[in-house]
């Protein structure tokens, strides 16, 4: 399953991946930021790989001038309260301030929220120290959310998609001046019992 929109590639994670994940994920500069900060090993990337691979998350790949750069998730989708978790990282320094993130990011929601259309709002959980991250976020229009209690040292940002439309109005524009990519998002693959029925539906179309 590939996401695409702005000359950005998002390829769904797939088993073979799973170790190049697990070294940036270990990495200081990433691990410090995560409310899990322990060492993984190859037996804890396997396990947790095998706890994601189904139709309620879903991990990518971000893919960008044929460099693998980062993650970007949407995780633990529930189909009842129409509501998934996201994240993104980015390992490689050389796009970490570049608008790349942006594209990425707008890529996989524009997904949710204009494809698949189910979906009505998205959370995000940011340590209270990555400044970079909760200034990015609310770029997209995430906004404090005081109903969920995170852990000390983290807080829970809110994103409905009238407000994500809203706010990325613009941004969207200029993603695909900057891109020079007026393209809309597009999803390459085919159906798949780890994909949910909405998803899988596109593929028909």
């Amino acid at each position: 399953m590939i996401i695409t929109q702005y000359n950005i590639i998002l390829k769904r994670v797939e088993k073979g991946d799973i170790e190049l994940i697990r070294y940036w994920r270990n990495q200081p500069s990433i691990r410090n930021y995560m409310e899990f900060k322990d060492y993984i090993t190859p037996s804890m990337q396997l396990k947790w790989f095998e706890s994601i691979n189904n139709k309620w998350n879903y991990y990518f790949l971000i893919i960008c001038d044929n460099k693998t750069i980062g993650l970007i998730n949407a995780k633990n989708y529930n189909e009842e309260k129409k509501y998934g978790e996201g994240g993104i990282i980015i390992w490689n320094k050389d796009y970490l301030f570049s608008s790349t993130p942006v594209f990425a990011s707008l890529a996989l929601m524009n997904f949710i929220f204009l494809l698949m259309k189910d979906p009505e709002y998205s959370i995000i959980k940011i340590a209270n120290s990555n400044t970079l991250a909760i200034q990015f976020n609310k770029q997209l229009g995430y906004e404090p959310y005081t109903k969920m209690n995170a852990q000390e040292g983290f807080t829970y940002y809110y994103l409905s998609k009238e407000n994500y439309l809203a706010k990325t109005k613009k941004l969207n524009k200029a993603a695909e001046i900057l891109s020079e990519n007026s393209e809309g998002v597009k999803l390459i693959g085919e159906k798949s019992p780890i994909n949910l029925d909405v998803i899988n539906a596109l593929f028909s179309q």
